[in-house]
């Protein structure tokens, strides 16, 4: 299966986004499996500043419930990461091929205080420095086991 992901490119970021005005990250990934696969992840909210409190690992646990996480990538698998700075799993995009991957970042900063291109759905590669260093693994959606995944 091809899908053509021209259509969610330069799609503006908003936090708690989830339609085709404007997407936060967990935005994006629902709205390509319920476009792409015809399911759809729950909705969930969030807190702005939630990685900023001595909350769990709240987007990995939601993640879990419905994802399974995998030993290694598979295509349109979900990729997780932390942000810079944070502790938590509180980033994902989609997997594209091995190394790329689609998602929307807010306005932020790398280690190095570089703006990281963002605002906005776009794709970025696992080897760029930023995401290489704060990379949580792959998952799956449950409505996705074809049967062929390595999990963990």
């Amino acid at each position: 299966m091809k899908i053509d992901i021209v259509k969610y490119l330069n799609i503006p970021y908003l936090h708690e986004g989830r339609d085709w005005d404007a997407l936060d990250c967990y935005g994006l990934v629902r709205l390509f499996y319920t476009e792409e696969f015809r399911f759809t992840l729950p909705e969930f909210s969030y807190k702005k500043n939630w990685t900023e409190t001595k909350d769990f690992d709240f987007l990995k646990n939601k993640l879990m419930k419905h994802c399974r996480k995998l030993k290694s990538y598979k295509k349109y698998c979900i990729a997780g990461f932390k942000m810079p700075g944070s502790k938590l799993m509180d980033h994902m995009g989609i997997m594209l091929d091995e190394i790329s991957f689609l998602h929307a970042v807010r306005n932020s900063e790398d280690e190095e205080g570089n703006i990281i291109k963002a605002g906005y759905v776009f794709v970025s590669k696992l080897t760029e420095k930023i995401w290489q260093h704060n990379f949580c693994g792959f998952w799956l959606p449950k409505e996705l086991d074809d049967g062929t995944a390595n999990y963990l």
